[in-house]
């Protein structure tokens, strides 16, 4: 069984999380990120358009091709964290370690931009 799954454009990594500076008890400064307006809202439109999320508890297969908004040069791997993470929350599979493997793609440029996603299982031989 597979599962097919087409959204908007993901933001970027670089707009997904935004660094913070902390302070811890003794004065330290670290740095740690919160999700950004952009990300939070993305997750949530995944939420929206994840009808019926298998909920994959097994090892999956993740096939993704991304049709960018412009021809404008853009690196795959940027756009992998937001995606995941909201597929994660919108309950198609229970953490985003379980993707075993994964095909990734570049589509043709398409008005406002979209990812498509399709899922399946992976059974392994003993």
């Amino acid at each position: 069984m597979c599962y097919e799954l087409e959204l908007p454009f993901p933001p970027t990594l670089n707009h997904y999380r935004l660094p913070v500076i902390r302070r811890t008890k003794a004065g330290k400064q670290y740095a740690s990120f919160i999700t950004s307006p952009d990300g939070v809202a993305y997750k949530a439109k995944i939420r929206t358009d994840a009808k019926n999320p298998p909920g994959y508890e097994c090892d999956v297969h993740v096939s993704l091709v991304f049709f960018p908004k412009t021809k404008a040069k853009f690196d795959l791997d940027n756009f992998l964290k937001p995606l995941f993470d909201g597929l994660t929350e919108a309950g198609v599979w229970k953490d985003d370690s379980q993707v075993w493997s994964m095909y990734v793609e570049k589509g043709e440029v398409v008005k406002g931009g979209k990812v498509f996603i399709k899922i399946s299982k992976i059974t392994k031989g003993n």
